[in-house]
């Protein structure tokens, strides 16, 4: 009995130091703030079709707390509704370095790469980010991918977050 309960102790206190841990990389020094490194981004947002909030993720492009980015939007398909909202997003902010990128670039068997592919091509940046239609950008997205570089990087991830699952199956997603 004596062993179970050590070993309950012990998985208690692991997960207070990990939860611990944690919390204080969530609620520490903002590595984005301090960041010198600041290269000029192209942030590729690929699109297919259109969703229920693609309206409002993918304007979270345009509100980026980053001094120089573009924004291009990729579609395979030149009758693609999302070809329409691409362009009514740039068309509502002028200011912004946002171009629509269509046509297929068949390079490999997956659909998504052979559409960013053109995008991929057309970047004048150092620095590529790729985020799917479907995922809300925090303002300080492009910010934090940038402080996360160092030299010697190959590639900096940020893994998604779900919210306002519609179904079962958004649920399971969004847990």
């Amino acid at each position: 009995m004596s062993l179970l309960a050590g070993l309950v102790v012990l998985s208690l206190a692991l997960h207070l130091v990990t939860a611990g841990l944690a919390a204080l990389r969530y609620l520490g020094p903002d590595r984005a703030t301090g960041t010198k490194v600041r290269p000029f981004i192209t942030l590729l947002r690929p699109m297919h079709g259109i969703d229920a909030f693609d309206r409002e993720t993918l304007a979270s492009s345009f509100g980026q707390d980053y001094p120089e980015y573009e924004i291009l939007f990729c579609v395979a398909d030149p009758d693609d509704p999302a070809c329409a909202l691409a362009r009514a997003l740039i068309a509502a902010h002028p200011s912004a370095r946002a171009g629509l990128m269509v046509g297929d670039s068949p390079i490999s068997a997956n659909p998504k790469l052979n559409n960013v592919a053109k995008g991929w091509e057309a970047s004048r940046a150092e620095f590529v980010a790729m985020a799917d239609a479907n995922l809300m950008l925090p303002r300080d997205y492009l910010a934090q991918l940038a402080a996360r570089w160092t030299p010697g990087t190959g590639a900096v991830s940020a893994p998604a977050t779900g919210s306002r699952p519609g179904n079962l199956w958004g649920a399971v997603e969004c847990a």
